[in-house]
């Protein structure tokens, strides 16, 4: 019996793993953050802070950190379709777009994929699946007023 339940649970866990997790995401007046994960560990977060002045990110946070300062060149891969996302600030192991106009167009650029690719200039990238999004949208626009 134990082993039927181990397995039962092993196909569920299997089959939500196969079909993607959801964004993460958590929300107050004037501040929301949303993290989405990949099989590998690596991580894309969607912030905004509107409580004290017009904030928001979209950080990349990848397993293997990226060394070093200054800023490094970053292309998303929109349903195969590569989009020059400019040039982000080097963070805490990972890669930081901070330019408050250009992270509602990414956004909203991401919200329409199903999958988003990220691609560092002479890093590993990392893909993620969009399930979900609709939340992420959802808690941007309640938050943060986008």
């Amino acid at each position: 019996m134990r082993i039927l339940i181990v397995l039962a649970s092993l196909l569920v866990a299997g089959t939500v793993y196969a079909q993607g997790l959801p964004w993460v995401t958590g929300n107050a007046k004037g501040w929301f953050v949303a993290t989405k994960f990949d099989p590998k560990g690596n991580k894309l977060i969607i912030t905004c802070d509107a409580a004290t002045q017009e904030r928001a990110a979209v950080l990349y946070l990848p397993t293997i950190p990226v060394r070093g300062s200054g800023v490094l060149d970053v292309t998303l891969g929109l349903n195969g379709t590569l989009v020059p996302a400019g040039s982000w600030q080097i963070f805490q192991g990972g890669v930081a777009a901070k330019e408050y106009t250009a992270i509602v167009d990414l956004v909203e650029k991401m919200s329409d994929a199903f999958m988003i690719d990220v691609h560092l200039a002479g890093q590993p990238g990392a893909s993620f699946d969009n399930i979900g999004f609709d939340e992420v949208s959802k808690g941007l626009a309640q938050a943060c007023g986008r």
